[in-house]
């Protein structure tokens, strides 16, 4: 109906700017034609300064932004590579390979712009381009905690060595997996914290480390969600060592943009590996008791540990032990005095991360919330 309405009433001379991806592409059905996708997201709408988009993305798009908007049947590291390229390209005037050298200048270029060309060309990946704008201008207008470009510059070498991995399998109470596990828990937090593919990482005193993309997906799916904090405190406390105040990693939320969350999708929260030892203690006592009443007060693992004085990991562990699945979706809001709030940030100079601490979130949610009062620096 809407076509037919469209080819009695639009003239071949009227313009696409302005409208929406949709729109465009019922007028071009309407004329027997069908919008590529570079157009689509070229003309979208004007953006900023593509290097500057580039450097708040990861070069692997997040994983559950990849598992919402990939073509299906794509090999995913590739997939999520073009969905970045894409988001760098829209509102510019870039070809496919310039957007993609913003984000990594050694990706298969052919195979990744190949993809780029193909984004939302079936039915049920009508929701891509339109995500993929959204996104984009979103990113434009936005102050994000992490700055990936910088990320990408780091030299991780002596990222995550393999006596840090024994010690936190040793406190995690899972077997090493020597060497073999080591390599692919660094090659996760490298991906962690740089967003890029594991082949840009190099490998540890020029010994073999070969690792695909596909591995570290299947190691973060199988890993128990207290491994995974683990990893992610040992990926903030690298970024720490070498003068970064940023959290480890960062995602959009989809719903901010107006787009259905991705809850129960990506990565899952039930891995088990098996224990290197028994757990003690971890069904009774009073403070497993306390764990599991936080639980039932819908508390997550990291507001469970800032009440109760004990550590994420603990917390993490007497829920498995008890049989209480994790929580998968956001976390519980904290709404912050905002007096307060500038007078710890805008007065005091404190950090993010260190009124994060102090009242139990991620540095996200209080850079968050500074932006919502809008509290930036210098402005007494």
């Amino acid at each position: 109906m809407l076509e037919k309405l469209l080819r009695e009433n639009v003239n071949h001379n009227t313009t696409y700017s302005g409208l929406s991806p949709q729109l465009q592409s019922a007028i071009a059905a309407a004329r027997g034609m069908k919008r590529r996708a570079t157009f689509v997201l070229q003309t979208g709408f004007d953006g900023s300064d593509p290097a500057e988009r580039a450097a708040k993305i990861p070069a692997l798009l997040w994983a559950d932004w990849t598992d919402h908007l990939a073509p299906r049947r794509i090999d995913r590291p590739i997939a999520a590579l073009a969905l970045s390229a894409a988001i760098v390209l829209a509102g510019s005037r870039l070809t496919h390979a310039a957007a993609l050298r913003l984000l990594d200048g050694d990706a298969p270029r052919r195979r990744v712009t190949n993809v780029m060309r193909s984004l939302g060309a079936r039915n049920a990946e009508s929701d891509t381009l339109p995500a993929i704008l959204l996104l984009a201008e979103y990113l434009d207008q936005t102050d994000t905690p992490v700055d990936y470009a910088r990320r990408r510059e780091i030299d991780y070498s002596d990222l995550l060595q393999p006596d840090e991995w024994e010690s936190i399998a040793i406190a995690e109470n899972v077997h090493s997996g020597l060497p073999r596990r080591a390599i692919l828990a660094r090659a996760y937090v490298h991906r962690l914290l740089s967003g890029d593919s594991a082949q840009r990482l190099a490998s540890r005193n020029g010994g073999s480390e070969l690792v695909s993309d596909s591995e570290i997906d299947v190691f973060a799916g199988e890993a128990p969600v207290r491994v995974r904090m683990a990893l992610e405190d040992a990926g903030a406390a690298y970024l720490a060592r070498v003068g970064i105040d940023e959290p480890a990693n960062w995602c959009p939320n989809p719903r901010v943009l107006g787009i259905e969350s991705f809850e129960g999708r990506g990565t899952s929260d039930t891995g088990v590996w098996s224990e290197r030892r028994p757990v003690r203690g971890a069904h009774s006592g009073e403070r497993a008791t306390a764990i599991a009443a936080a639980n039932d007060e819908g508390l997550s693992i990291r507001a469970t540990a800032v009440k109760l004085g004990v550590s994420r990991q603990t917390v993490a562990r007497t829920r498995e032990a008890r049989g209480i699945s994790a929580r998968v979706g956001r976390q519980p809001q904290f709404h912050l005095d905002v007096e307060w709030l500038r007078q710890a940030y805008q007065i005091e100079q404190r950090s993010a991360a260190s009124i994060a601490r102090e009242v139990g979130c991620s540095p996200t949610t209080i850079l968050r919330q500074l932006r919502a009062a809008a509290v930036v620096r210098g402005a007494v």
